[in-house]
């Protein structure tokens, strides 16, 4: 209420603006503090999932916009999941109305919505979770409105499906392969759960990887470092100095004693880095508690970490090598022109760019902060030195400097050595016939539970048109053919489909919630483009608590 009361108090502050201009400094004044204190809310908010994918992250969510085909139990958990942190808006279209069977497994529904339109009353109970999100509706039948209005499903950053048959599912997977949007198939039918992404090429830059080694540079030190490390002494330093000192200045000094022992230029080898440990505990000085100095010890922790190779990751090589790397084009443009101009700068400067941060030290503060700037230095060239060479890739594609942001191409280089991008199967390339899938790590009970999920697909293109027929019959024969068609050897088994005719292929809530949240983790991912993406089938049993993630096409 107090949303509606403030807008049209600014409405009315609008109308007496064009009429007293007396009134325009304090009005500039107001509006200023009402988008510091917007701001302000925002962050507080949002603060769980800012310190997860950040600010960058949370723009691409908030003028995201989600299109979701049939609002079954799984897609309105996912609707949920998306809704929460701030998807900028949902569209819903499914032309069912709610049934008992909605009652009984969907929490977005309530008793007395029987009868009425599904997409209607899941938008607006959803709506209700957070109204930053905009949510729209359309009682129509997905296909016919892929048929009826093409240019509809254009607009989305996203389509999510579930419950459509095979047929439905290759009309919008071919559509929306054509003009890159990201289509996702979601669907919990009993306890068997199923996930596909079909994507065509999905670009990361902050991919926020695990366990990342520090970027140290000390096989291969810029001269600010070597100045600095050059004119220090241990050996003259007082006992506090001493015990001060950061390990990167004592792992440098004992790397250049043993290079001058061994006559070796690099430790590669667990005794090569032995003998600088050594070297170290040897020259470590006893404290007043009788114990090695901690800065000491710290450095011998860090022995096997430290003195790692700067060598440019394998997955950005084979970057360097596509043809968008020489040709930069279509929807990822950007990213291609500067990993086009990240290989010229490692034919320049044979390395990466620095990222330029430094892990906690045991220091005095005045000479950690001096390494700190060190580093922040170099990485701030380095910058600077991609960011000429990027003008250069833009002149040479007559594209204007404008195209990218000082942080932009900050935020490339320290995450330089993590990119990745997934080039992706067309779910409609899967159907065919003549294509072999990859079932070779795949265990024997998902072979089952994938096949079963395909004959689904397969048996609602015509389950409309069973009434009085023999139904396990008929998706036996569905299921032999697809089993057929897969090329799996051995017999399929009908057990699954037993339970799920058992459950009148009904969704199970609480697997729909767990699917339901493992999607909504990939589309956001896909619309943040951080983190790395599921490749590309995923499926779960909930009678065992099973889970198996398979990339099928070869």
């Amino acid at each position: 209420m107090k949303r509606k009361e403030t807008f049209y108090a600014e409405n009315m502050s609008q109308t007496s603006l064009s009429n007293s201009s007396s009134l325009g400094n304090p009005r500039k004044i107001s509006r200023k503090n009402e988008q510091e204190e917007d701001s302000i809310n925002h962050e507080q908010k949002y603060d769980r999932q800012l310190r997860l994918w950040g600010n960058n992250g949370q723009q691409e969510l908030t003028s995201a916009k989600v299109c979701l085909l049939n609002a079954t139990a799984v897609s309105s958990e996912i609707l949920k999941c998306l809704v929460l942190p701030g998807v900028g808006s949902y569209t819903i279209v499914d032309k069912h109305s709610i049934s008992n069977d909605d009652l009984e497994c969907n929490f977005f529904i309530k008793d007395d919505c029987y009868g009425m339109p599904r997409a209607q009353v899941v938008c607006n109970l959803i709506q209700e979770l957070n109204g930053d999100s905009k949510g729209f509706y359309y009682i129509e039948e997905p296909l016919k409105m892929l048929d009826n209005d093409p240019e509809f499903f254009r607009k989305f950053t996203i389509v999510i499906a579930s419950r459509l048959s095979e047929h439905d599912l290759t009309k919008f997977s071919n559509f929306l392969w054509q003009f890159n949007i990201p289509f996702v198939i979601c669907d919990n039918f009993g306890f068997l759960g199923y996930m596909r992404i079909s994507i065509k090429e999905h670009v990361v830059i902050e991919s926020h990887p695990d366990n990342v080694l520090n970027d140290l540079r000390l096989d291969n030190p810029f001269p600010a470092f070597l100045d600095y490390i050059n004119d220090i002494d241990l050996d003259t330093m007082d006992n506090y100095t001493h015990a001060h000192t950061p390990f990167l200045i004592i792992l440098y000094k004992f790397l250049d004693v043993w290079r001058t022992l061994s006559k070796k230029e690099w430790p590669k080898t667990n005794q090569d880095k032995s003998e600088i440990k050594a070297l170290i505990k040897q020259y470590a000085r006893i404290n007043e508690s009788g114990l090695v100095e901690e800065n000491f010890e710290e450095a011998m922790k860090n022995v096997n970490t430290a003195f790692t190779t700067s060598k440019i990751p394998d997955q950005v090589l084979q970057l360097f090598n596509c043809n968008m790397c020489l040709r930069p084009a279509g929807p990822n443009m950007k990213f291609w022109i500067l990993v086009s101009a990240l290989k010229e700068f490692v034919n320049q400067f044979k390395c990466l760019p620095l990222r330029g941060t430094l892990p906690d030290m045991f220091s005095d503060s005045v000479r950690y902060i001096y390494l700190q700037n060190l580093y922040k230095n170099k990485a701030n060239e380095d910058v600077n030195n991609l960011t000429n060479i990027v003008r250069q890739v833009l002149y040479d594609l007559q594209l204007s400097d404008a195209l990218f942001t000082e942080e932009e191409i900050k935020l490339f280089c320290k995450n330089s050595f993590f990119l990745h991008v997934y080039q992706g199967e067309a779910f409609h390339e899967e159907l065919k016939p003549s294509v072999k899938l990859n079932f070779e790590e795949m265990a024997d009970d998902f072979k089952s539970i994938y096949t079963t999920i395909r004959s689904i697909y397969y048996y609602l293109n015509t389950s409309n048109c069973l009434d009085g027929k023999d139904v396990y019959k008929i998706f036996e024969e569905i299921s032999n053919k697809i089993t057929n068609q897969l090329g799996i050897s051995q017999s399929y088994s009908m057990d699954h489909f037993e339970e799920l005719l058992r459950l009148n292929f009904n969704e199970v809530h609480v697997v729909a919630s767990a699917m339901g949240g493992i999607c909504a983790q990939e589309v956001i991912k896909i619309i943040t483009k951080q983190y790395i993406l599921l490749d590309n089938t995923f499926l779960y049993n909930a009678i065992n608590q099973e889970t198996t993630t398979v990339k099928l096409l070869r």
